[in-house]
């Protein structure tokens, strides 16, 4: 069986084997990144969610323009029909990002070869190898304090009020800034490094995150 992905040929010799009940299953979910519908490949354990908001974030996109490819979109633009797309061999093009769970796991992981009659056994060691580190997702969440909490905080001194305005805000921003408060408005322009544009681009991952 010979395959090719990356540039790189691999050939294998096909071989008869029992795997054991009780190894964990792999799964690679196939995505579409609309309007220009490029692939994106999730390599993760079988039972495990991919939270759209994550990759939306890693590919710099709004999670809206996300979509499950369809049947015909795996075969055309991945190679292979839906439930036996392997984590490797993919075709040209093929956006791939390997999710953090895989680390969780114990040993190798089972994926599918490429039909339904053929099993991949691979470990989360050996995909970071091939695709690299920089392919793996963050997928630890951010947890935000209810406003309750934020407004008790606020009010009794311990953090200072921050806000952010839009354009249309600007006006208000100003205002805001007279009374010496620390006030954020989106698409300044702010030099690189400097502690604002920071802000900036953490105010945008989350507008992205939230599709807001």
């Amino acid at each position: 069986v010979a395959v090719e992905a990356s540039g790189i040929q691999a050939q294998f010799e096909p071989c008869r084997v029992v795997l054991p009940e009780d190894m964990e299953k792999g799964n690679v979910v196939c995505f579409v990144v609309k309007p220009s519908r490029s692939p994106v490949a999730v390599v993760t354990p079988g039972h495990v969610k991919v939270p759209v908001a994550v990759l939306a974030r890693a590919l710099s996109v709004g999670k809206n323009r996300i979509t499950m490819a369809s049947v015909s979109e795996c075969v055309q633009l991945f190679g292979f029909a839906p439930g036996s797309v392997p984590p490797i061999g993919l075709r040209a093009g093929v956006d791939v990002r390997l999710s953090s769970r895989l680390f969780r796991t114990t040993g190798s992981l089972s994926f599918a070869g490429g039909d339904v009659n053929t099993q991949l056994v691979l470990t989360a060691d050996e995909l970071v190898a091939h695709y690299g580190s920089a392919t793996v997702l963050s997928e630890e969440e951010k947890v935000l304090p209810p406003v309750s909490t934020m407004v008790r905080v606020i009010s009794s001194g311990k953090c200072p009020p921050l806000f952010a305005c839009d354009s249309m805000l600007g006006r208000l921003a100003q205002k805001l800034r007279s009374l010496d408060l620390d006030v954020t408005l989106v698409g300044e322009a702010w030099p690189t490094g400097s502690r604002r544009k920071e802000e900036e681009e953490q105010l945008r991952s989350l507008v992205l995150e939230g599709n807001r």
